[in-house]
This record gives structure tokens, C-alpha cells and sequence, in this order.
């Protein structure tokens, strides 16, 4: 790289040069060192601002270093699972007893808001254990659904299960369902996993068709939130 006399940088990066250097491409595939950690002209590379340190790219990527200001490029490249800014890796409260006694083919909003404007967390999964019940043969299940505080304010999904009735909800508001073990008397459990979260608030929805009234107590619905991030 002798005799280089100057290099063009557009919005940060390197365009043309002059000098021995007979491509831009050569130069970058053998590294231009930024020894300041704000090439001339400009502060940006690409999107990642510099405003300190110093870093080598090759092949037009940083390889020189890890960070750039308070960029982090890591080493690995590996996506890895992270706690949610909102109820995180702990588990949280997700229904309260509005489930208790929940008759057969109905369905109930929960009295517990999940809010999401701040957080803006990505997933969530959720745990279920109900107290011991009598299911039907074939296939009993509960079924899980997301319902989105709506514009005006007030009204989640349609509005439909405020309080306990008929079901099942509409399908646009699906989750997923638990498959309970039909024909037996005993308490059950299951988990949602990796469920898609909406920006802003919203209330989870449970419909029953076990083939039995919940039971009266001892039912517990949790949830908890969490990202995907590059390390």
C-alpha cells in the first residue's frame, strides 16, 4: 500500500484512491487502518457512527477491533437469547382468578394488562398449571390468545370476553393451544413458547375445552419476556 496519496470516503466509505494502489478494492482488502477512529471527510461507516477508538476494515468490515465507540461488533457472531426490558426472565402473573371456575366452551380475558409501548420486548413464553379436573376423552385443550388494546383506548381485541362467555375467540387472535390428557382426574400443566409480541398493550385470552369446569383454585398462568441479540 506505498505511495498512497489519498482516499474519497462517501458517507464514510472508502469510494476511490490515488497513489500505487491501482483499485479501492485492493485497498480494502488489505486493510485501511483509521488510526483515529474518524476517517477524513466523515464520521459514519456505513451505518455505525465512529467516535472513537480505532479499527482496521477489511473487506469493508471492522476487524480491527471490537468496538467503535460504543458499538459493539463482538467475535463470535453467535445469536443469543436476552432478558426483556419489560417483566424479563422472571416469571410474572398473567391471569388472576378470573380462570377459577371457568365453565367449559368459555372463554375469559384476563384482568392482568401487559403493557409493551416501552419495552418493546420481542417474545414471550407462558407457563400453565390448573388444578385438578375430570377432562373428556378425545381431545381436550386449552387455547391461548393475544388480544391488542385497540385505538379507542379501552377495548382489547373485540371486545368479546371482558368477561366469561361463549368461545371460541376468533382465530386472528390465536396463540396456540395446550393439549390436556383426556380422560383422567388430576391437575395438568403445559407451556406457550417463543410467542410473538405486539408493540403496546394488550391481555391474554384463555378459552376453555377441557370438557370440564376449571377448577375452583390452584390454577396459575405465567409469563415471561425476552429479545434475540448478536454477541
Amino acid at each position: 500500500m506505498s505511495n498512497l496519496t489519498q482516499v474519497t470516503l462517501t458517507n464514510g466509505i472508502p469510494t476511490s484512491g490515488t497513489g500505487n494502489v491501482s483499485t479501492i478494492d485492493n485497498l480494502i482488502s488489505v486493510g485501511l487502518p483509521i488510526s483515529s477512529g474518524l476517517p477524513t471527510g466523515a464520521n459514519t461507516i456505513g451505518n455505525v457512527s465512529i467516535t472513537s477508538g480505532s479499527v482496521t476494515i477489511s473487506s469493508g468490515l471492522p476487524t480491527g477491533a471490537n468496538t467503535v465507540g460504543n458499538f459493539n461488533f463482538g467475535t463470535s457472531g453467535v445469536e443469543k437469547w436476552i432478558a426483556g426490558s419489560g417483566q424479563g426472565l422472571s416469571w410474572g402473573s398473567a391471569f388472576s382468578t378470573e380462570i377459577n371456575s371457568l365453565a367449559n366452551n368459555y372463554a375469559v380475558q384476563s384482568s392482568v394488562v401487559i403493557s409493551n409501548g416501552t419495552a418493546l420486548d420481542t417474545y414471550m413464553d407462558v407457563s400453565i398449571s390448573i388444578g385438578s379436573i375430570t377432562t373428556i376423552a378425545g381431545a381436550p385443550y386449552l387455547g391461548l390468545y393475544i388480544y391488542p388494546l385497540n385505538q379507542d383506548g379501552s377495548t382489547y381485541g373485540d371486545g368479546r370476553f371482558s368477561s366469561a362467555a361463549a368461545g371460541p375467540p376468533l382465530t386472528i387472535y390465536y396463540v396456540g393451544q395446550i393439549s390436556l390428557i383426556p380422560s383422567v382426574t388430576q391437575a395438568q400443566t403445559g407451556s406457550f413458547s417463543n410467542i410473538l409480541l405486539p408493540p403496546g398493550s394488550f391481555v391474554l385470552v384463555l378459552y376453555n375445552l377441557a370438557g370440564a369446569t376449571l377448577a375452583s383454585s390452584s390454577n396459575v398462568i405465567k409469563y415471561r419476556t425476552y429479545n434475540r441479540s448478536m454477541r
